[in-house]
């Protein structure tokens, strides 16, 4: 895959996953924009987005700023960054492959989202899906990086029997808000 320049804006994430109504949606962009807004980010913030053996340059984007009711909202630090990174995530995946969200999973199914293909055959009900789980971290620390969550998430699939258990693949996504960037896998 060649890298390319994209922009994401968080006020159309509900346009990137059937699975977000537009209240989900947008109390998933406020906690981007709380997040992003807390290690001063302005919208158009640049984001390195690895993926695929290549890195794109993404920009996420927003219209509103962070209010303090918003930050009242939003105080949960763990909450927020899993929210925020959910909500870039479901994008990246709109945007970067033939996927979308489709439906959030329960607590226990160890994974956050199915996913469905855009060229799917409607009367088969796991036509086209894969998973996607999803991590955030708030700032990278030397024993905390994007590899190192990936390669934990992987590791924890494989033990409780996770892509390789059935047909479908799963998409792992992390992304850290302090400077700014994510890398996404297919396992």
């Amino acid at each position: 895959m060649e890298p390319r320049d994209t922009h994401l804006q968080l006020e159309r994430l509900a346009e990137s996953a059937d699975c977000l109504t537009d209240a989900t949606a947008e109390h998933l962009a406020e906690s981007c924009v709380v997040t992003f807004s807390e290690h001063d980010h302005a919208p158009g913030v640049s984001m390195a987005f690895g993926f695929k053996g290549a890195t794109h340059k993404v920009s996420v984007s927003w219209n509103n700023h962070a209010t303090e009711a918003m930050l009242r909202c939003h105080r949960d630090q763990n909450k927020r960054i899993d929210n925020a990174a959910c909500a870039i995530a479901l994008m990246l995946v709109a945007e970067f492959t033939d996927y979308h969200g489709y439906e959030q999973s329960a607590t226990g199914d160890r994974i956050d989202y199915h996913l469905r293909s855009s060229q799917r055959d409607d009367t088969l009900i796991f036509n086209d899906t894969v998973k996607l789980e999803v991590s955030g971290i708030d700032r990278e620390s030397r024993s905390n990086t994007l590899e190192y969550r990936i390669k934990e998430k992987k590791a924890r699939l494989d033990q409780r029997g996770g892509p390789g258990s059935n047909s479908n693949s799963t998409y792992i996504c992390v992304v850290e808000f302090s400077n700014p960037k994510s890398a996404m896998v297919l396992t």
